[in-house]
């Protein structure tokens, strides 16, 4: 079936490039793109794990943990790469995981899943029955108990006052 949208030929390398991405066509000279794949597993699921981590076998790290731990990365508080997964997001099979997985890597390499429902990231939002300001009282007092380390960081520690106004 025949794409909705245009495709034209850009930059020296004559790089199909759609429509919708009028910006990324600036820039086709300097993309890599894999036009073409070969498998020596005629199974779908064991090919497309190889497609991502270079063996069907196993759990081995993904192309972005090996670029992670490769090239590393500038912001030490955001994850190194995320995974954008269609709607429905893995579509029920087990392999799917391994196909952003660290493997044998530290869990630093593992990519993060963004999901398409609901929170786009899990355990990242207030639990319920947690507010804002209860859960910056919460993390104050946290911060008061291990301020040892760090100076300056705590000037009145009301650890009691918290957990009995959070948690009543």
């Amino acid at each position: 079936m025949k794409s909705p949208f245009e495709f034209k030929q850009h930059g020296q390398g004559g790089l199909r490039i759609s429509e919708l991405f009028p910006k990324l066509a600036g820039h086709a000279d300097d993309l890599c793109l894999l036009n073409g794949m070969h498998s020596s597993v005629p199974a779908h699921p064991q090919s497309f794990l190889q497609l991502h981590t270079g063996s069907f076998q196993f759990v081995r790290p993904s192309m972005g943990a090996w670029v992670l731990y490769g090239l590393g990365t500038e912001n030490q508080n955001l994850p190194g790469f995320v995974v954008l997964t269609s709607a429905g997001g893995g579509q029920g099979q087990p392999i799917s995981a391994r196909q952003w997985h660290n493997g044998f890597l530290d869990s630093k390499y593992q990519g993060v899943k963004l999901n398409s429902v609901g929170d786009p990231v899990y355990y990242v939002g207030s639990p319920d029955g947690v507010s804002t300001p209860c859960q910056s009282e919460i993390i104050e007092a946290v911060n008061c108990r291990f301020g040892d380390s760090r100076p300056n960081r705590c000037i009145d520690c009301k650890r009691s006052e918290v957990t009995y106004s959070c948690f009543p």
